[in-house]
């Protein structure tokens, strides 16, 4: 718990001020290692992320933009720029977190908590209504972390094919202009590979070498080209491959050794593999 204090977020808009705006996810992700075991695969997780004065601060800008006169008279001093740019770091590092706590497990309450963020970025990247144009970070920023939030997803739904997941990477995808550099589109393109890891064989494992290795390889710093390497080396993507689990089944011949087709019947324990890792 002490080195999670260390790691805690600013809790006033002064204090923001002391901190780069992605530092704040990578501050997330951090004490979300250090605080393993109470990671929840929940949105009410997410937004417990989130500083209380950044989200109140949405709540009276959302009131402001809807025409609540009463909120229009407060008036702030608030950097209304870098909030903004917080509250997507801060989301899109909590979606990360998700991601590698549940990687490989196909947990739906975690896919669901995830998309759901997903779909929110996206709307503030893409739509032209009053709100979203208000809400929206510096085009960069929410490149990134929706890239970020995207590969958290493909995580979880490792190996799975998730229908769900892949109508929302393709429409993702689908973005492609001058705004979205090669990171992006790379970003965006892992997620899809992710997701049918193996052509559905494998998955991702949850040891503790391999949320290292997932770590290093889907580090939320994105190069803007192909030679790009000023922030992470573009190799070390690569190291996902170390994460990488085969988990399938094949009838065989006991005699000749082929393989056969066999009807095969699977009963799936609710106790599940995270629970007993837990209690091991």
């Amino acid at each position: 718990m002490t080195i999670a204090k260390q790691l805690a977020l600013p809790e006033t808009s002064f204090g923001l001020d002391k901190v780069r705006p992605d530092f704040l996810f990578l501050s997330v992700v951090a004490r979300s290692l250090v605080l393993w075991e109470q990671v929840e695969a929940s949105p009410d997780w997410i937004e417990e992320q989130i500083p209380k004065f950044v989200r109140d601060f949405f709540i009276r800008l959302r009131k402001k933009i809807n025409g609540d006169t009463e909120v229009e008279k407060c008036k702030s001093n608030v950097d209304t720029k870098a909030m903004k740019e917080a509250h997507a770091f801060i989301v899109s590092g909590a979606c990360f977190s998700l991601g590698l706590r549940f990687a490989g497990t196909s947990n739906e309450l975690a896919r669901d908590s995830v998309f759901a963020k997903v779909v929110e970025l996206q709307k503030y990247r893409d739509d032209s209504d009053p709100t979203s144009m208000r809400l929206r970070p510096q085009r960069p920023i929410i490149e990134m972390c929706i890239g970020s939030a995207a590969m958290a997803l493909a995580m979880i739904m490792a190996g799975t094919g998730d229908l769900k997941t892949l109508r929302l990477l393709k429409m993702l995808r689908w973005r492609c202009d001058e705004g979205v550099k090669y990171g992006g589109h790379m970003a965006i393109n892992a997620a899809v590979g992710l997701l049918f890891l193996g052509g559905g064989a494998c998955t991702l494992g949850q040891e503790p070498e391999d949320i290292a290795a997932l770590l290093a390889a889907f580090y939320p710093r994105f190069p803007s080209s192909v030679q790009d390497n000023q922030y992470h080396l573009q190799a070390l993507r690569h190291l996902y491959a170390l994460a990488v689990k085969q988990r399938s089944i094949e009838a065989v011949d006991v005699e000749s050794g082929e393989k056969i087709f066999v009807p095969i019947q699977v009963s799936l324990n609710m106790y599940s593999y995270f629970d007993a890792l837990l209690e091991s």
